[in-house]
């Protein structure tokens, strides 16, 4: 089932028409179909009601993949339904509370599920950074500044020697931003220097282009959603 055909069940009947469609195939396509029916509601311009499709067909995927025993599937899909959930994308869907309340148990998921399969520690700092996310935009410091911490900590681990490593400043830049936030004024230098890297990298490094890009929609978005509680 293609990224168009999905397209078209979920504009004729949301999550349930989609549902009823992947019942009768087999687990690995009915997989596919999922994951590639949040990506595309995720990364796509639709109502605001096909955000709430899209979390029922997150979920869907997640227990199937758990009650099979796909851990790494339950581990990508946890991970893909915490980061859409979060508000750093500028895009138009409108969260709430419960939305970060879920995301965050998802990326709590994520990481679980990421220290039992051993995965190594960019992918586990790419869950703590999605717990310390949410837990952010629940307002919730002193848990957000820990995630933080353990997301820096893990990039800093996998650059080693290289401490140049765009994924480390985009952890720097997160880090310092969080501190900024809890009452740190240390933090905001932290976080415009890290933050100037990244734009230098854009700038100047095309193989690093995109994952700088990235860093910085995310950071910028975040900074201006919280601006009422930076001094």
């Amino acid at each position: 089932m293609n990224q168009e055909t999905i397209r078209q069940i979920l504009k004729a009947g949301g999550a349930p028409g989609l549902l009823a469609q992947v019942r009768d195939l087999s687990m690995k396509d009915r997989n596919q179909a999922l994951r590639i029916a949040v990506r595309t509601i995720a990364f796509g311009k639709w109502p605001q009601s096909s955000f709430d499709d899209m979390l029922v067909l997150g979920e869907a995927a997640v227990r199937e993949a758990l009650e099979t025993g796909e851990l790494d599937d339950a581990n990508i899909m946890c991970f893909n339904m915490a980061t859409n959930m979060a508000d750093c994308w500028g895009d138009a869907y409108m969260r709430e509370k419960r939305h970060f309340e879920l995301g965050l148990v998802y990326a709590s998921k994520a990481l679980q599920l990421r220290e039992q399969l051993a995965k190594p520690a960019d992918k586990q700092g790419m869950a703590h950074w999605a717990r310390g996310k949410h837990l952010l935009s629940l307002e919730r410091w002193i848990d957000a500044l820990a995630a933080m911490q353990a997301s820096y900590t893990s990039w800093k681990a996998h650059a080693g020697e290289n401490k140049d490593h765009e994924d480390l400043w985009g952890a720097d830049a997160w880090l310092g931003l969080t501190q900024w936030v809890k009452g740190n004024p240390d933090g905001k230098t932290r976080y415009r220097n890290a933050l100037d890297r990244l734009k230098a990298i854009y700038v100047s490094e095309e193989k690093r282009r995109d994952a700088a890009e990235i860093y910085i929609g995310q950071l910028r978005e975040t900074e201006r959603l919280m601006a009422r509680s930076l001094v």
